[in-house]
């Protein structure tokens, strides 16, 4: 369903981001979201059409293949833009006093570490069902509170050297639709780059996002080769942009920017493992639809429970007890199918996450290694 949030952005924010872009000179930076057909908002409708990207000759890149490096680089610099002109917006017009609906607040933030709490514990049972990941299992098991503790301190932080910004929030592969120009199918170049999915949208460090999509739709194997060079490519970008508008951050070398970008390696952790778990586990596709199969093998919320979730939305953002029922009920089946062995894409990315924040110093609870 549509949020609220949504709702704005689309109708909002990234209207009036585009309008600052034009009115400065700046379209070569513009946003490209769909355009809107018909939408409304009150207490009888919550409505919002789009036009129809597939029809428009658009495509999703396909979640399983994962992103290479030419997609993955475009990705990059379309994101790049958004955030560069959140930022240079934000200098002249104070973005969060205009649009206070994109601020993480304390409550959002203890609804993500509930669910983080529930996911890193089906993923200690996991690892700790299996003797050759037992090491790891007992590790996070030792680390998960100071892994929870410095995740909300993370995202809390007011000291850091770091550029704020409009973050996505959902930024992966899905979330993106792209139109390529007619050449040799060996060769497909993009024309055009959508962004679309815009409810998770909010402010916050500029390298959120980059955690995400890279987490979330690469392979470990492949972050290890070309996270770097993604990396500049992002860097690059956002100060090419930032300059053309007049206001290049003055203290966001790429040095300065990879410290920050190290500094929230726990957010990639923590979103890689949560998101990947919902996408690629068989029985979170039944929790999305409005009628579940295989009802032996399900033991997430029905169809009914689901409906009642959505309507009583505020209810269950609003009480502890209420939303940790709900992650769990969410995080059961997820773990029986992690333990049964019968999706091995989903074990393999799991393990590769953790294994990945290993390799990183993550799990020593060393809080400057985060």
């Amino acid at each position: 369903g549509m949020s609220p949030k949504e709702f704005e952005a689309s109708m909002s924010v990234i209207p009036e981001l585009n309008n600052f872009l034009e009115e400065n000179g700046y379209k070569e930076f513009e946003i490209s979201t769909p355009n809107i057909i018909y939408a409304k908002c009150n207490k009888e409708e919550f409505i919002l059409v789009m036009e129809n990207l597939k029809e428009l000759g658009y495509e999703t890149y396909p979640k399983a293949k994962f992103l290479d490096l030419y997609h993955a680089k475009i990705a990059v610099e379309n994101l790049a833009k958004l955030h560069a002109v959140s930022y240079v917006y934000d200098k002249s017009h104070d973005f969060q006093n205009k649009f206070p609906r994109f601020a993480l607040n304390d409550l959002q933030l203890l609804y993500l570490e509930m669910m983080n709490g529930q996911f890193i514990d089906i993923t200690i049972s996991y690892l700790k069902s299996r003797e050759d990941l037992l090491y790891l299992g007992n590790k996070l098991e030792k680390s998960k509170e100071s892994l929870l503790n410095q995740y909300g301190e993370m995202l809390r932080d007011k000291q850091s050297n770091k550029i704020m910004c409009l973050n996505h929030g959902d930024y992966w592969s899905n979330n993106f639709m792209l139109k390529y120009a007619q050449e040799e199918e060996s060769e497909r170049k993009i024309d055009q780059f959508k962004i679309i999915d815009l409810q998770m949208m909010h402010w916050n460090t500029s390298v959120l996002d980059l955690h995400y999509m890279l987490n979330f739709s690469t392979r470990r194997a492949f972050r290890k080769e070309h996270r770097e060079e993604i990396l500049q490519n992002y860097h690059s970008m956002f100060c090419e942009a930032t300059s053309k508008m007049g206001v290049l951050p003055a203290n966001w070398t790429y040095e300065q920017f990879k410290k920050e970008f190290d500094r929230c390696k726990i957010y990639g952790f923590f979103r890689g493992l949560l998101v990947l778990s919902f996408v690629f586990a068989e029985c979170s596709k039944d929790m999305r639809k409005d009628n579940y199969v295989s009802k032996e093998a399900y033991t997430g919320p029905t169809p009914l429970q689901r409906k009642l979730i959505y309507k009583f939305n505020d209810f269950f953002m609003g009480n502890k007890k209420a939303s940790e029922t709900l992650f769990y009920l969410m995080a059961i089946p997820i773990g029986k199918e992690l333990k049964s062995g019968e999706n091995k894409l989903l074990n393999d990315l799991i393990i590769d996450i953790v294994t990945e924040a290993d390799e990183f110093g993550i799990l020593d609870c060393n809080h400057e290694n985060v």
